[in-house]
């Protein structure tokens, strides 16, 4: 059954990353943006983590620490933003 959810979460992480290409293509914009980077850095370290999670190869410390750091780079932009509209 794991292997079944890895093979998913990589499905997911290379469709993900060929249709955000896409998109930006065709709306004749550049690959690199600051939403766009931290949309690929979730799109690719999630699933990678939690396929990491499903091997059993990290102890639970790290993975702890792995996705408070995703989480913690994901959500810091709005903190920003917040203290910006202040």
């Amino acid at each position: 059954m794991a292997s079944k959810i890895e093979i998913g979460l990589m499905i997911l992480m290379g469709l993900g990353f060929i249709c955000v290409f896409i998109n930006r293509c065709q709306l004749k914009r550049g690959i690199v943006g600051r939403r766009v980077t931290q949309f690929l850095v979730v799109l690719l370290v999630a699933p990678l983590a939690t396929i990491l999670v499903l091997e059993g190869k990290p102890g639970s410390d790290a993975i702890a620490s792995l996705f408070g750091t995703i989480l913690g780079y994901v959500l810091s932009p709005l903190a920003k933003e917040n203290e910006d509209s202040n």
